[in-house]
């Protein structure tokens, strides 16, 4: 999380990341976050009685699009109204701009919504300050596992530089191309007009750290060679083959029923590491829990205790130093 620390989470504040990784991104900037912001999902996702609840609890509120039927569309103005309570009282809410996901590196066209939230926080509340915050978000490999991500959060810009328009339609316009042109330097960004398989086969080519997306997009815009790192690829490839080997064996048994059970029904690529996470919360406590008893029906408290810290340990490690 680069330049989080530097928000002024005092002031009204909208979060606007670019959207690869499903609920994960959210969650993440939740974690990680001093105060704890306000979350616009879409809709459909609500529609589960028991994740409704589980994601009140999380402050999330739905937000309705055109593919969720026209007549749906008239319930965001109660959560418009919401929204401009919470930003008057300098609460922070989160939405994503681009109002879908992709695994695709590229900052697609935003829509409309977080820009009719602050024109309909305006209409409530006259002259306030609402700064617009872009966050770049950056996986490695974010359907992978394991995985690493970097989040950049860019410098608040003040809405109201954007209320020197002749009109909202133009306003909005411009709070847009403001908020996109800002993501694209806070994110890997492989322009329309590039050929995007051969800029991802360049990029990987040369092991581009996808964490660090200023020095991805000179490369891109450069294309120099670098045959030093793929000398390098060699090496660390033979190391990562034993670690994902020891891994393997290690939890063998859960990488199965994930594998052949879970995997197949999540029907989104981008929502694999979403059903990753919580597929180990409610796999692996109860995994242990068995492997505790038997290992003390069999062999005492010693054996019990210390073999599931070590695979505990070893899965942290793997996870963190892969």
């Amino acid at each position: 999380m680069k330049g989080i620390e530097n928000l002024p989470w005092r002031q009204p504040m909208l979060l606007l990341p670019n959207h690869q990784n499903a609920l994960i991104d959210a969650l993440l900037i939740a974690v990680h976050a001093p105060k704890k912001p306000y979350f616009l999902a879409r809709a459909d996702v609500f529609a589960n009685r028991f994740l409704k609840e589980l994601f009140h609890l999380l402050q999330m509120l739905p937000i309705y699009r055109m593919r969720d039927g026209r007549e749906t569309l008239v319930r965001n103005r109660r959560i418009f109204d919401r929204c401009a309570t919470l930003l008057a009282r300098s609460e922070t809410l989160l939405l994503f701009p681009e109002a879908n996901h992709s695994l695709i590196r590229r900052v697609r066209p935003l829509s409309k919504g977080f820009t009719r939230i602050v024109y309909h926080t305006w209409e409530l509340h006259k002259g306030l300050d609402i700064l617009l915050v872009p966050v770049g978000v950056n996986y490695v490999h974010p359907a992978g596992f394991p995985d690493r991500v970097a989040f950049y959060f860019g410098e608040p810009v003040s809405a109201c530089r954007t209320n020197d328009a002749p009109d909202a339609r133009l306003g909005a316009l411009k709070m847009r191309n403001l908020i996109f042109n800002c993501l694209q330097g806070l994110t890997t960004h492989i322009p329309e007009e590039m050929n995007y398989d051969a800029a991802i086969r360049y990029l990987e080519g040369r092991e581009a750290d996808f964490t660090l997306p200023q020095k991805v997009n000179q490369m891109l815009r450069s294309r120099e060679e670098s045959p030093v790192i793929s000398c390098l690829r060699t090496r660390r490839s033979t190391a990562r083959r034993i670690w994902d080997g020891l891994f393997w064996l290690a939890n063998f048994p859960l990488i199965c029923i994930w594998r052949y059970l879970v995997k197949p029904r999540v029907a989104e690529v981008e929502f694999l590491s979403s059903w990753r996470l919580l597929f180990g919360l409610l796999a692996y406590p109860p995994a242990y829990l068995f492997t505790f008893l038997l290992l003390l029906w069999f062999y005492g408290w010693i054996p019990a205790l210390l073999i599931p810290i070590t695979h505990v340990i070893f899965n942290l490690c793997y996870v963190k130093f892969r």
